[in-house]
């Protein structure tokens, strides 16, 4: 139980609130003892700060960004007849020991296999749902009904019945005309006659 405070009331404890790590592109991991300043360290200095380790890809163009910003500086400082402010330092790459290469080459081994067993998962993936998404489709037509003739609607005829359809059709027309000739022949005659 708390320890009593002044006027009979229990003593309130506070914890201290945990630290943060954050990341910066040149010294590595750094434990800010206050949330706020992790934060106002990576939201005012992206190029420096970072919450996830600087890859070497990231780093360098961090370090491209800086530089230029500095560029700009250093341009503004002549033309106000300031002193130029010196480029901030990079420290030196430290030398990798062979068993420390050997492990960075083990690593980035492991991640090339890593990518392609994912690679070869994701089209494997790709494949079962085609297969899948054919499996439903082959299914849905098996249960449908088989299309049928729409009786209103007249068919196409093909080879041999088109033929004798075409003929017929001449037939008819040809039918048709001489009766409608003849029928002029008639009128006329019949006109001539009265």
């Amino acid at each position: 139980m708390a320890e009593p405070a002044p006027l009979g009331r229990p003593a309130l404890k506070i914890a201290p609130p945990p630290p943060r790590i954050a990341y910066h592109v040149d010294d590595g991991a750094f434990e800010f003892p206050y949330v706020v300043d992790a934060r106002m360290a990576v939201g005012q200095h992206p190029d420096e700060w970072s919450w996830h380790p600087w890859t070497p890809e990231r780093a360098e163009q961090a370090h491209l960004r800086l530089a230029e910003k500095h560029a700009r500086i250093q341009e503004a400082a002549r033309k106000l007849g300031l002193p130029e402010p010196q480029a901030p330092k990079r420290p030196e790459p430290m030398a990798l020991t062979d068993e420390e290469q050997a492990a960075l080459d083990d690593f980035r081994a492991a991640q090339a296999a890593a990518k392609e067993r994912i690679r070869l998962r994701a089209e494997a993936d790709a494949r079962q749902r085609a297969a899948d998404e054919q499996a439903e489709a082959d299914e849905a037509l098996l249960k449908q009904q088989p299309p049928l003739p729409d009786p209103k609607d007249p068919r196409r005829l093909f080879g041999a019945a088109k033929a004798n359809a075409e003929a017929k059709v001449k037939r008819l027309a040809d039918d048709a005309a001489a009766r409608a000739t003849e029928a002029a022949k008639a009128a006329q005659g019949a006109k001539e006659s009265t």
